[in-house]
């Protein structure tokens, strides 16, 4: 019979054995999503299994190709998009796939890249507008001495005090994420003048 120190130290090694294993296999799917082609990934888009098409997506994310970028586009829309209560693996794959829109897109791109910083911008506002929100009430309770003696008061300002650090979490990706929409944008504008000024002074040379 294992006495109580010992049976701990082997709950303990067991615990860290599948760990160690665990990370071993999430290493040996990356390095496998990682070895597949473009074409191999979008179809794995299709694959039920949720934890394996969000590894397909965040390997496309990464490749500087405009086809897979697309698909990574259409793959997040239907996961929902960009909402308050996913700032999860999505914004990892935002961040990937911005830039490389920024010097791989056309028109079309930038019009959508135009829709998705209004979308942003949105959920920044309705974010922070909580944050006050709360921050209000944390104060008013606070100040009133009264508010401590509310059935459930501990219970009340530990919730709030959890979603407050969420949102503000939040609001901060956020911004970090417009940042990079912004710097995309201007890249995909200036590109979009300079075909303009190209096709201008093609025009003025045949004129010529």
């Amino acid at each position: 019979m294992l006495c109580s120190n010992c049976y701990s130290k082997f709950q303990r090694k067991q615990k860290q054995i599948k760990l160690e294993n665990e990370e071993k296999q999430r290493k040996e799917q990356k390095e496998k999503y990682q070895k597949m082609s473009i074409p191999e990934l979008i179809r794995e888009l299709g694959n039920p299994n949720k934890e394996e098409k969000i590894m397909s997506i965040q390997e496309l994310g990464k490749r500087e190709d405009i086809e897979a970028l697309y698909a990574v586009m259409d793959a997040l829309n239907i996961e929902g998009g960009y909402s308050l209560e996913s700032i999860d693996w999505k914004y990892y794959v935002y961040l990937d796939i911005i830039p490389n829109l920024g010097k791989l897109g056309g028109d079309q791109v930038l019009n959508e890249l135009i829709k998705f910083r209004e979308k942003c911008n949105e959920k920044k506002i309705e974010a922070s507008e909580t944050l006050r929100l709360i921050e209000n009430t944390l104060e008013m309770y606070e100040k009133n001495p009264n508010a401590r003696k509310i059935e459930g008061y501990k219970k009340k300002i530990s919730e709030m005090t959890s979603d407050y650090n969420w949102l503000k979490d939040f609001v901060e990706k956020n911004q970090i994420i417009l940042d990079t929409l912004e710097e995309a944008i201007k890249k995909l504008t200036a590109k979009k003048f300079e075909k303009m000024a190209d096709r201008i002074e093609s025009n003025f040379k045949e004129m010529n």
